[in-house]
């Protein structure tokens, strides 16, 4: 299964509002469009070992609650990057979630690694990723996050470059698109208007 996560957020909470391709567009593309899916990501972050995913996925639990999750910190982060008040309910959605039981610090062989429980689903997932935005939205670093400049993209991140000039998501992805429409824009604008064809 190819990677779920493009990593290019720089923190969890981000990367886990840019599990959807295309976030401004009407109808943008699901990257956890099913349950193994989730499971697959969150085994990709670090949040589940290879054992905790198998649990996930055997868990089968709703997606539903794991996309509104998700699209509540979106919400939130992109009002943080519009300099605009964050839609109330996405906030008390975060708000109410941060408030569970959520999962435990355990040590591994990489380090320090949240852990959540597989036998509750992803509620305590959920939890992890809502106070992980919060921390993040209310932390000096919320003055670094930007919201890609591709026209649908949607996806956030933390500019943490020397005088914060970043403005994609990935250079490899829309900063080359906007590279290419320049170039054939630029090539346009020399060959001149066309003649009709007669």
């Amino acid at each position: 299964m190819p990677g779920i996560s493009a990593g290019v957020g720089g923190a969890l909470a981000l990367e886990f509002a840019n599990t959807a391709g295309d976030h401004l567009a009407d109808a943008p593309s699901e990257r956890l469009s099913s349950w193994a899916r989730f499971a697959q990501w969150c085994l990709e972050q670090d949040l589940v070992d290879a054992r905790g995913a198998a649990a996930l996925k055997a868990s089968a639990d709703e997606l539903a609650p794991v996309v509104a999750a998700r699209d509540a910190v979106f919400r939130v982060g992109l009002a943080i990057t519009q300099g605009t008040k964050p839609p109330a309910a996405a906030l008390a959605l975060l708000n109410d979630l941060a408030a569970g039981d959520g999962p435990r610090v355990s040590h591994t062989q990489a380090g320090l690694r949240w852990r959540g429980t597989a036998d509750d689903g992803a509620a305590s997932l959920r939890t992890l990723l809502a106070r992980e935005g919060l921390s993040l939205f209310c932390s000096p670093r919320a003055a670094r996050m930007r919201l890609c400049a591709g026209p649908l993209c949607g996806w956030l991140f933390l500019d943490d470059s020397r005088g914060a000039p970043r403005r994609w998501c990935s250079m490899g992805d829309c900063g080359n698109r906007a590279k290419v429409q320049r170039h054939h824009a630029r090539r346009s604008a020399a060959a001149g208007p066309t003649e009709p064809e007669a």
